[in-house]
């Protein structure tokens, strides 16, 4: 059997040593499965609804022979089965709907925030946090599973399928709308599964079509965006939150001698497509931003700014009325003389937004995010 890996054509055969093998060990199943799913990929060059479902019941079976109790007493051939079920597997990378890819049109940016390689806890404190200094951190995520890079890529969330199997079934808060200063903004409960096949699928089979770089508001198709935002995923579904790892960053106290203490930072998550916007608003809390798939546009303003910015009146008073990139000159003609900062920021980089501080967030891509914000 052949498969066509990129530009690399594999062939791929299931020795008979391995079958009798497996099937001695009480995979005869798996076995047929495999059988199965090569038979259909010698008759379609095409990866085939039914080589999907054979070769992930075969993969999800030997992933939990090999997860089962200690793993010097897994059998070895429950190895093989498990790199065979993988490599059928592969083709599936080329669907883009499958595994979502970290291509951004980025914008140009004109007053790029700052960039640090893995300040240490006191330069942190000292240049960044008593500074009131936003700034980018690079190379600090770089074990975290959900990111799919040094702990490999068994539970990285651009893999839509791990989703799936881990909170597919779980009912979550989606806000629907433009923004949630929009007449048309409003709130369903959905399962993930749900989600994905409505909101992150859809755009990604026709952004070809589009350029979230350059594009803001909603579909063409008059389909309102859909975002999983400022929810405390990981308290619902805690499989999920031990793919991510607590920054050392969010430890850090302005006053020297405070208390430091876990259970005041608050964990959400940022899911949806391209084009989601966060309107221009401020939280009174440190924040740290980490970027987990796909990559945001954010321009962030200090808060002497604030008397250029426009708050709204009445409960809202920490969001501006300006749409930040189309901006009324004539309702709001102090704006353009706001100065601000900005940067794209991509997966793994987490950035920090000192507390006030006003930020304004465009997904250019589909984007999962998680924030860690404390005091």
């Amino acid at each position: 059997m052949k498969l066509q890996m990129g530009d690399v054509e594999v062939t791929l055969t299931l020795p008979l040593r391995f079958q009798s093998q497996l099937a001695q060990v009480g995979g005869a199943s798996v076995v047929n499965l495999l059988q199965r799913a090569c038979a259909a990929l010698e008759g379609n060059e095409s990866v085939s609804t039914l080589v999907e479902a054979l070769s992930t019941a075969a993969y999800e079976r030997s992933w939990e022979k090999l997860h089962c109790g200690s793993w010097k007493s897994v059998e070895s051939v429950w190895r093989e089965s498990f790199g065979y079920s993988s490599v059928l597997q592969k083709p599936r990378l080329e669907l883009p709907h499958e595994i979502l890819r970290d291509e951004v049109v980025a914008p140009q940016l004109d007053f790029p925030i700052r960039r640090l390689e893995m300040p240490t806890l006191e330069e942190f404190r000292r240049d960044v946090m008593l500074n009131n200094a936003p700034v980018i951190i690079t190379g600090a995520m770089e074990f975290w599973p959900a990111l799919g890079r040094e702990a490999g890529l068994d539970r990285a969330w651009k893999d839509l399928r791990y989703l799936r199997r881990v909170a597919g079934w779980r009912t979550v808060p989606v806000e629907v709308g433009s923004s949630y200063l929009g007449d048309d903004w409003g709130q369903e409960l959905m399962t993930v599964n749900e989600f994905l096949d409505r909101h992150i699928i859809p755009p990604l089979l026709t952004k070809e079509n589009t350029d979230p770089a350059t594009e803001t508001g909603q579909p063409e198709d008059g389909e309102k965006l859909g975002y999983l935002a400022q929810h405390r995923l990981f308290d619902q579904i805690p499989v999920l939150g031990r793919d991510i790892i607590t920054p050392d960053y969010c430890t850090v106290q302005r006053i020297e001698d405070g208390e430091e203490e876990d259970e005041d930072i608050t964990v959400n998550g940022w899911f949806g497509p391209g084009r989601t916007v966060s309107p221009l608003h401020f939280d009174p809390k440190d924040n740290v931003l980490c970027q987990i798939v796909g990559a945001k546009y954010l321009r962030l303003y200090a808060p002497e700014e604030s008397s250029k910015l426009y708050p709204v009146e009445g409960l809202l008073s920490n969001t501006s009325q300006v749409q930040v990139e189309n901006p009324d000159d004539v309702q709001f003609p102090n704006f353009c003389r706001a100065k601000y900062v900005e940067c794209v920021l991509r997966e793994g980089e987490m950035l920090y937004i000192p507390p006030t501080y006003w930020h304004y967030v465009r997904s250019l891509s589909t984007s999962f995010s998680v924030s860690f914000w404390w005091t």
